[in-house]
């Protein structure tokens, strides 16, 4: 999502009249952990944890908000998380015995690895409405919903190799190793998304314009992302 749409927003934002009774515009920042939460399956010797988009990490916002009334108003958020990175590994072997003559049958044998790493990044612009309700001398509850915009920036890597080759000796023999010869396959994409976007702060006053906000907001993108953190904003 380019950076440019979010400034145009955030113009026509800081450039709405404000009544009487509105508050004044805020700006603020934070820092939140992400937990991304999608869909996954299981199949017999395949695990694909390392393809879901499930996974956690670090990240930062920035925000402004603009109220419109004496307890509402809007806000225009933009969410900087960390990779979200999985990576899983599996073996493989199989046997064969062919009769031979004698006492000579014949073991046919082979194993493969395979290792799939990826990685994800999931930016977000976010409009909401927020409702605030006052429940203490310093503390003020603020209720969001709207829309969120994400862009989903993906990236995998498999590297498989062979770990064996038939054998033609006794069962005896077993397994022969030699040197893996591997391959290697690299994917990535771009895509775009949009869904909606709920969430829960409080506004704790510090001093006359400073306050710290604790929070949570949930994005349905793909699936799920949870993003509790902590902030501070600074009231014009």
């Amino acid at each position: 999502m380019r950076v440019t749409v979010a400034a145009v927003i955030a113009s026509v934002l800081v450039a709405l009249p404000a009544s009487s009774l509105a508050q004044s515009t805020t700006i603020g920042a934070s820092l939140f952990a992400e937990v991304a939460r999608s869909g996954s399956f299981e199949a017999s010797g395949f695990d694909s944890s390392a393809q879901s988009l499930n996974g956690e990490a670090l990240g930062g916002g920035l925000w402004i908000a603009r109220g419109l009334g004496e307890r509402w108003g809007v806000q225009l958020e933009v969410g900087f998380p960390g990779e979200v990175e999985n990576e899983t590994t599996t073996e493989r072997f199989t046997d064969t015995f062919i009769p031979g003559t004698g006492l000579m049958p014949m073991l046919v044998g082979f194993g493969t690895s395979s290792r799939l790493s990826t990685r994800r990044t999931q930016t977000t612009v976010s409009t909401a409405l927020w409702i605030r309700q006052p429940v203490g001398e310093r503390v003020t509850l603020v209720y969001l919903g709207g829309v969120t915009f994400g862009r989903l920036r993906y990236e995998s890597e498999q590297e498989s190799s062979v770990t064996g080759v038939p054998t033609s000796f006794t069962s005896l023999t077993g397994f022969m190793p030699i040197a893996p010869t591997p391959s290697t396959s690299r994917l990535e994409t771009v895509s775009y998304g949009v869904g909606p976007v709920v969430g829960l702060e409080a506004h704790v006053r510090l001093t006359e314009r400073l306050a710290a906000v604790p929070g949570i907001k949930f994005h349905s993108l793909a699936g799920w992302l949870i993003r509790p953190g902590i902030g501070v904003q600074w009231t014009f």
